[in-house]
This record gives C-alpha cells, sequence and structure tokens, in this order.
C-alpha cells in the first residue's frame, strides 16, 4: 500500500495530473519509479523503535508520531499520514514564481516526490507517545531556497555549483 501509494502519486505528478493549491503540477521530465528497499525498511523499524526524531545523512527523512486506541486500524492511520505528507503541496501555490525557504513546510512533500530517489521504506513502532511511522528515502532533496517553478521545480537557488531541483517540468 506505502510503495503503491507513493509511485501513484509521482506518476500523477510525471504526467501532470498531481493538483496544487490551485492548479495541477506541471507534468515532470524525469520520475524514478520507486522500489522497496529491505535494507532501508529494517532501518525504519529499528529506528522507529527508538522512540526518537531519527536522522540520517544523505537520506530524506519523513516521520510522524499518531495516537492509537483500541480500534487503531494501522493501515488507515498510515494512509492518512501519507495523505498528510502528499497534501503539503496543496497548502502551497508552486505554481506561482515565488521562493521558498526550506522552513516552507514542503519537506515530507519534497522527500516523496524528488525525481532523483529510488528506493525507500518505511517502518512503524509503538511508542509511550503513540505510534512512530518512520520512512527512509535513499535521496535528500537539501534546498536552500525551494522557489516556485516555471520550467524547473523545487529548484535550489543557494549559488551554490550543486544545486537540485525537485523535478524538472517537460
Amino acid at each position: 500500500m506505502v510503495l503503491n501509494f507513493h509511485n501513484n502519486k509521482r506518476r500523477n505528478v510525471a504526467h501532470g495530473d498531481e493538483a496544487g493549491k490551485t492548479a495541477n503540477l506541471k507534468p515532470a521530465k524525469k520520475m524514478n519509479e520507486l522500489t522497496w528497499d529491505c535494507n532501508l525498511e529494517r532501518e525504519a523499524t529499528d529506528g522507529a523503535a527508538k522512540c526518537t526524531s531519527y536522522t540520517k545523512p544523505d537520506h530524506g527523512i519523513n516521520e510522524k508520531v499518531f495516537t492509537a486506541g483500541n480500534t487503531c486500524n494501522i493501515k488507515t492511520k498510515t494512509q492518512e499520514v501519507l495523505n498528510e505528507w502528499w497534501n503539503e503541496i496543496k497548502a502551497n501555490n508552486l505554481a506561482a514564481d515565488e521562493k521558498y525557504q526550506d522552513n516552507s513546510g514542503l519537506g515530507n512533500f519534497a522527500n516523496m516526490a524528488f525525481w532523483e530517489t529510488n528506493a525507500f521504506a518505511c517502518g512503524t513502532a509503538k511508542c509511550q507517545d503513540g505510534i512512530r511511522l518512520l520512512c527512509i528515502y535513499n535521496k535528500l532533496f537539501v534546498f536552500f531556497c525551494f522557489p516556485r517553478f516555471k520550467t524547473r521545480i523545487g529548484i535550489c537557488c543557494s549559488g551554490k555549483k550543486n544545486d537540485q531541483q525537485l523535478y524538472e517540468a517537460a
């Protein structure tokens, strides 16, 4: 379910069928299909079980702790969290030619949509503060400045030579 969610959403971006705040995102010129990485799954499960915030250099990290009552359906809750992360894009108008700082509230979406990412996995653990869902992506989209796009989506504008872009529009 988690892998399909990611690939379906990324496919929508690639085809220009993914809704933003006021208009569909532009189609991507390139968008890797994701695979499930069993090593990252083990790491995500172990990381979630530590019940603290998780970091891994050069990897995208999405994390959420949610409460779970006696009737908690982990599949339903996971779907809700994935939608919450992905829907960060709907709170921002990326069709406009404006810039975002890295505190723009798009971090989870950026990890999920970064075109270079080709593998990821998620894990869960029961902690005192709730159920911890941790997803680890094999590439990190680092943005110093997240411009809204015209032809390139999420291009870094730090002025550094190794600037990245979330993806390039077709």
